[in-house]
């Protein structure tokens, strides 16, 4: 069985502004496996060794998972295809700095160098 797992991203909108940031983290990826786990309020999907964890309620996110994703219903045999995958809720590379710390963090950090138009250089 297959399934596509969402995009990993940032988003942020500018307050009063139409300006937005959107930063790719981790493109779709698509995840084969042979049986889905189905235990009270998740499901648990095993994709070699990582275990992918799907919960509906985003407030009971169970713990001891590094991989959670936030769904539209239980994800079980008969349902996989037809779930709707909202967003990650935990995953290792999920960035938990807003763009405004990580704008400030690059500050000073280029060194600008002239052209040299007699050396061509």
């Amino acid at each position: 069985m297959e399934l596509t797992l969402p995009e990993l991203s940032l988003s942020t909108k500018q307050v009063g502004s139409k300006n937005s940031h959107h930063l790719s983290i981790e493109p779709r990826k698509t995840i084969n496996f042979d049986e889905i786990v189905e235990n009270k309020g998740y499901s648990l999907i095993h994709d070699g060794e990582v275990q992918y964890c799907f919960v509906r309620d985003n407030n009971r996110v169970p713990e001891g998972f590094e991989y959670v994703i936030h769904c539209d219903k239980q994800v079980t045999v008969n349902s996989f295809d037809s779930v709707k995958l909202k967003e990650w809720l935990k995953h290792p590379n999920k960035i938990h700095h807003t763009p405004a710390e990580v704008r400030e963090s690059w500050r000073n950090k280029f060194h600008f160098k002239e052209e040299d138009i007699v050396s061509s250089l």
